[in-house]
């Protein structure tokens, strides 16, 4: 092990631990450092001083670090004051204050003077802008004044944190730079030890100089000879160079790996494909893995996967440490935060948007303050209205079961002022125990009480009025970066860590995931306002050196282990994924790893396409159900549901299985049937009993629209009908409407027709052959004389295909789903004719979609015409197939498409 090495070199130099100063990269690394050190040394002895890389830069510049949230706010507030006139509002500053701010660390932390690399920026700006022909544009125009102003906001800056003994990292450096020479002075009679450095910078090299003139001062590298002889291996480039630029310092240098990276070692690779199959695949080689020979690394190189990680932790015996932290972003506490803030800015005139509204509904924070049973019901009215926006009222008079979240929706107070509630709010979570079962969750709201405490002192004392829309972006990116930490021994068991967390560290088993392009290493997005040639002028890290920062650390963890188990997904993820990462085509493809690399595919079980049949037997309560069903009525619908599908049957009308309510902001096409139909009925009504002529039809036009308009209110609100597809469809409905008018307006123009009754209900008694009786009800859509012929009519929006409608007796009629629309057609017949004791001549579909179709009537043997054998022999099927549905020894059996 690297550290353990280093202890023994120190050790064996008998050197005073008392007044020594041990560098190195991470408090993680410092942590196990201690932890070896006490194992090797026995005696009692004096401590040294631990710092991390930027602790040792920070003390010796003499500022203090300013956080991520002070300097957004610093730089907002300088932004406003140099840009007086028609500023970005605070949606556009956040855009892009990240990639200036990283600018400025790179500037300072690798000594560019400030003007000469703004000059040039700016003249870059002036040259892509500059055309001898126009003008140029005005975002040009915004942009070249932007680039000018980022010399006087790093001035800028720099004075006002300079001002209250603060700076942002490169600052710090650039400080540190301007005091070593004093700070050492000062500290004359310390020892520096600086340990598993890899990728300096301009301030870190000169600094690392100085500190190696100290007597008995010393840095130790730690990366295998075999990435630094070869000069075209990324992995060692820094190391090259630092061994290149401390030559004067060579009995100050030491490292200890010598091609250990070549030895005897197992490197598996597996293709997995999407990344929640990774944490259970994950989950599955824990289970194979003797913790009992040391501490196994789990590495994320994507740390978005730690919550599906621990979900997919088997039981081992071992204890598990996850260094990383549980991501703030990722609890329910804050999710319902969102929800909640996201309310204020969402609130239109029409009031909340009802998908905003659904997330705080199914939010499980949300069930702490109002029972469950109530927000349910409340949901169900919403879906019920089908309104696509909910009142203002609405919600509050909902909300009026809990005071402190009705002060949330209903206070006029600022965006910033409101916090303050949302701090009362989770501090009543905590006091209530309400979440006493989840300590994540318990964790999660201290964290965002501090936070929001933090934010509301801080954002008071500034000049500026925050929208609701604004404070969220702030704080969605301040809290990006927040983690709740974990309990744990950092030095045996199971740990899971993300890359950057394991400088140093050494481990015998390595479990890394995501090893994909875009993510080990990232993708070349460039967040920087300096151009790749700029940098590439001035000596500033680019894709390059970043690549080789990633390689570095990939390769130096895997130099002393024995067992790797790489994995990365095989699949594409939206815009990354799917593409191992180069690491393991190098892995593969190296010569010298041959016959130590083994690379698979891992995917789930897929279990047989072979169904299991569905099927329910017929006891004696069922039986006892459906008998009552029967007597209480059966409809042609139902019966036809059950040659469908008896299975089907037997959910639907049964069990009353139906499926979930939902808000529809498009109309649905069952709704768009019964306007229609709806919609026909009451303009055909006064015609009824009428011996129709092409005049009548005028008025019946004229209500078409009002008619039409007011069905479609009885199913969605009015403003849900003024806008996008649902518009296009009121047109559709009033277009398929006016067809069947004028269907009707020439049929009558040549012939009689006289409409009879619409929407007829209809209903008839069965005496079945072992008893009991039977009820059949249905309601036929029209009924009609046309040429001296009395005709049922059908009406069906949907597509009606004639070969359903044409029967070869009724061999098939009771079976086959195909003459669903024939079977209910018959139904009608029958039970007009028993109830009116006439039969009609003919039984027919109007296609309102198909209207160039024709009326489509129904044929048996090539026959439109019915008689009263036919309705009989229709009459036996049916009383056989209803006793087919009471009979035990028929179960309900899924039919196959």
């Amino acid at each position: 092990m690297f550290l353990k090495e280093v202890i023994h070199d120190i050790i064996n130099t008998k050197q005073s631990w008392e007044n020594m100063v041990l560098i190195l990269p991470s408090n993680r690394s410092i942590r196990e450092f201690k932890s070896l050190l006490a194992k090797e040394i026995s005696a009692p002895i004096f401590s040294p001083s631990f710092l991390t890389i930027e602790e040792f830069i920070s003390e010796v510049s003499g500022l203090s670090l300013c956080d991520s949230f002070d300097s957004h706010i610093r730089l907002h507030t300088l932004y406003l004051k140099n840009h007086s006139e028609n500023p970005e509002d605070y949606l556009s500053f956040e855009g892009w204050v990240n990639n200036v701010l990283n600018d400025f660390n790179e500037i300072d932390r690798h000594l560019i003077p400030p003007d000469d690399i703004f000059n040039y920026l700016t003249a870059i700006s002036s040259i892509k802008n500059w055309n001898p022909n126009k003008e140029p544009t005005p975002l040009q125009s915004k942009y070249t004044k932007f680039i000018n102003s980022l010399a006087k906001l790093y001035k800028d800056l720099n004075h006002v944190l300079y001002e209250d003994n603060l700076g942002y990292q490169g600052m710090l450096y650039k400080h540190a730079f301007n005091n070593i020479d004093s700070y050492l002075q000062k500290h004359e009679s310390s020892t520096y030890k600086v340990i598993g450095l890899n990728a300096l910078n301009k301030v870190e090299k000169s600094i690392l100089n100085k500190v190696l003139e100290f007597p008995m001062s010393k840095v130790y590298w730690d990366l295998d000879s075999h990435f630094v002889s070869d000069t075209q291996h990324s992995a060692g480039l820094f190391m090259r160079q630092n061994l290149s630029d401390y030559q004067q310092h060579v009995k100050k240098q030491l490292r200890f790996s010598d091609n250990t990276f070549l030895t005897r070692k197992s490197i598996k690779i597996n293709g997995v494909p999407k990344s929640m199959s990774q944490a259970k695949y994950v989950g599955g080689l824990l289970q194979t893995i003797n913790f009992s020979n040391g501490p196994v690394a789990l590495v994320l190189a994507d740390e978005s996967l730690l919550p599906a990680i621990l979900n997919s932790i088997p039981e081992i015996d071992s204890n598990v440490n996850v260094t990383m932290g549980y991501p703030l972003k990722k609890t329910q506490t804050y999710k319902f935060l969102k929800c909640a803030f996201e309310l204020k800015p969402a609130e239109t005139e029409s009031g909340y948007y009802y998908k905003d509204l659904l997330q705080l509904l199914n939010s499980p924070i949300l069930s702490c303050f109002i029972a469950s049973k109530e927000i349910t019901s409340f949901e169900q009215k919403l879906k019920q209205k089908n309104d696509s926006y909910i009142t203002k009222n609405s919600l509050q008079e909902f909300l009026k079961k809990n005071l402190l979240l009705l002060k949330i929706t209903s206070t006029q107070k600022t965006a910033v002022h409101i916090l303050e509630d949302f701090v009362t709010l989770f501090m009543f979570l905590i006091e209530n125990k309400k979440l006493e079962k989840n300590k994540i969750e318990v964790e999660s709201c201290h964290l965002l009480i501090t936070t929001l405490k933090e934010f509301y002192e801080r954002l008071s004392g500034i000049d500026y009025d925050f929208t609701f829309k604004e404070l969220k972006v702030l704080i969605d990116s301040q809290i990006d970066s927040k983690t709740i930490s974990f309990n744990g021994n950092p030095s045996e068991g199971l740990q899971i860590m993300g890359l950057l967390e394991t400088r140093t560290l050494d481990f015998e088993t390595i479990i890394m995931t995501s090893l994909n392009e875009e993510i080990l290493p990232a993708g070349k997005s460039y967040n920087s306002f300096i151009p790749y040639d700029v940098k590439r002028e001035f000596g500033l890290p680019t894709i390059k050196e970043k690549d080789a920062v990633y390689s570095y650390h990939f390769y130096r963890l895997l130099q002393r282990a024995k067992n790797v188990h790489l994995i990365y997904n095989t699949e594409p993820d939206v815009l990354k994924g799917g593409e191992p990462s180069r690491f393991i085509n190098q892995l593969i493809t190296d010569e010298n790893l041959k016959g130590y690399v083994e690379h698979n595919f891992s995917s789930a079980t897929i279990a047989s396409n072979k169904s299991v049949e569905k099927r329910t037997e017929k006891t004696d309560l069922l039986i006892k159900q459906l008998r009552s069903l029967a007597s209480s009525g059966l409809s042609p619908s139902s019966l036809s549901s059950y040659i469908r599908n008896p299975y089907e049957f037997y959910k639907q009308y049964v069990l009353g299985v139906n499926s979930a309510d939902s808000v529809e902001e498009d109309i649905a096409y069952n709704v768009l049937g019964s306007i229609i139909h709806d919609s026909l009925e009451k303009l055909y009504m006064p015609l009824v009993g009428e011996t129709l002529n092409p005049n009548l039809f005028n008025t019946i036009e004229a209500q078409i629209a009002p008619i039409v308009s007011a069905e479609f209110e009885n199913y969605y609100p009015k403003n849900a009908l003024l806008q996008g597809k649902n518009y296009i469809l009121l047109q559709v409905v009033k277009k398929y409407i006016t067809s069947v008018i004028a269907y009707d307006r020439k049929a009558c123009a040549n012939k009689q027709l006289k409409i009879v009754a619409l929407e007829q209900k209809l209903k008839a008694t069965f005496k079945l052959k072992d008893g009991p009786e039977v009820l059949l009800k249905g309601k036929i859509d029209r009924v009609d004389i046309f040429d001296g012929q009395l005709r049922i009519i059908d009406y069906k929006t949907g597509v009606v295909e004639t070969s359903g409608l044409n029967l070869k007796g009724f061999d098939d009629l009771f079976t086959n789903k195909k003459y669903d629309k024939a079977f209910q057609l018959l139904c009608y017949t029958l039970l007009y004719s028993i109830q009116e004791g006439k039969l009609t001549g003919q039984a027919a579909i109007l296609p309102i979609k198909q209207m160039n179709k024709g009326l489509l009537p129904l044929r048996v043997d090539k026959s439109a015409a019915l008689s009263l054998g036919l309705i009989q022999q229709f009459k036996n099927g049916l009383i056989s197939l209803i006793e087919e549905i009471l009979n035990p020894n028929f179960p309900f059996v899924e039919k196959d498409d």
